[in-house]
């Protein structure tokens, strides 16, 4: 049996920044702003994938290993743990943090320094101690025993130099590299071995945890203050990165001739994260930059989307899975 009760899921973030900084002009104000975030977002998975390996060494039987969860407070707002890991004995959370630089972590402020630039952020140690926080007054009100716990902060960058820090003893005891995980982490199983959670228990939080899940869908237009009006129209060319698809016998680029009938599906899944969930026929040629209605009726229609209405009012209603199991099995 899998001890992977969470898996990562798709960064829906990650994805709608993608199609948002193919689809502007780099001379957009919002531009280097979306770069940016998308390169945080990257960063970010990237850390988090690369201590599923150190995880999987951890040698004890009956782990529970809930990735990536973001979970609700009662104000609604979420608050987001990277790695839970549920014993019948313990819980820990693992905050990941993909930084290169000289690193130094203080009490009110995280310090990275690169040769070009010093940067603050927030303390990832006080981070993952108010997640800590958040979980146990979950538990709390379904009723669920409270284990003991601890949270580790990993930095995962190879580059990355962690400075000592005397006047602050939680660096030393909670902030750790990957190779560390699985030292420190059967060190604290060892240190309590009395059993906390029945099988029933632990079965039951695992629901409670991935019922109450809810994944980051930000309105990337909104917060980039991005119209419509400025989204760049046509299907995208991987080949030459240009809009110069054009629908002939196939779909093939005017540039570099590239044949790519994906590039169109590719193009409404940009439309889903940006626009929206539906699309009229018109609205699709404008997008695609394709003039015939008859050709965008086809193409939607082999897409075996839902639609609603008729003639002119008819709408496509995009389906994010639908869209993705045609790039994986095109007609």
């Amino acid at each position: 049996m899998s001890r992977i009760k969470k898996k990562r899921g798709v960064s829906i973030e990650k994805e709608k920044l993608t199609s948002l900084l193919r689809r502007l002009l780099k001379s957009h104000p919002s531009w280097y702003q979306v770069e940016a975030q998308l390169a945080r977002c990257n960063a970010g998975i990237y850390g988090e994938q690369s201590l599923d390996y150190y995880l999987s060494h951890i040698p004890h039987e009956e782990l529970f290993i809930f990735q990536s969860l973001r979970l609700p407070l009662p104000d609604g707002s979420y608050y987001q743990i990277d790695f839970l890991l549920l014993s019948p004995e313990t819980i820990l959370l693992l905050e990941a943090k993909n930084l290169k630089g000289r690193i130094l972590v203080e009490e009110n402020q995280l310090i990275r320094e690169l040769p070009e630039i010093t940067e603050s952020f927030s303390n990832p140690i006080q981070q993952v101690s108010n997640q800590l926080f958040h979980l146990m007054r979950l538990l709390r009100s379904f009723s669920f025993p409270i284990p003991p716990t601890a949270s580790f902060v990993v930095f995962t960058h190879q580059s990355s130099i962690i400075l000592p820090n005397p006047n602050y003893p939680a660096v030393a005891k909670q902030v750790i590299r990957p190779d560390a995980i699985r030292q420190r982490v059967d060190n604290f199983y060892r240190q309590h071995p009395k059993r906390i959670f029945t099988r029933k228990d632990m079965l039951q939080l695992s629901q409670l945890l991935i019922n109450l899940h809810t994944p980051d869908n930000p309105d990337v237009m909104k917060k980039y203050k991005v119209d419509k009006a400025e989204l760049l129209s046509g299907v995208y060319c991987e080949g030459c990165k240009s809009f110069s698809i054009v629908k002939k016998r196939v779909w093939i680029c005017q540039r570099c001739q590239k044949v790519d009938d994906t590039a169109p599906i590719h193009a409404l899944i940009d439309y889903y994260y940006l626009v929206g969930p539906e699309i009229t026929n018109r609205e699709c040629r404008e997008f695609l930059q394709i003039s015939s209605s008859s050709v965008v009726k086809k193409f939607l229609s082999e897409l075996n989307l839902k639609v609603i209405g008729k003639g002119r009012t008819t709408r496509y209603l995009l389906c994010i899975k639908t869209l993705r199991n045609k790039l994986l099995r095109p007609d």
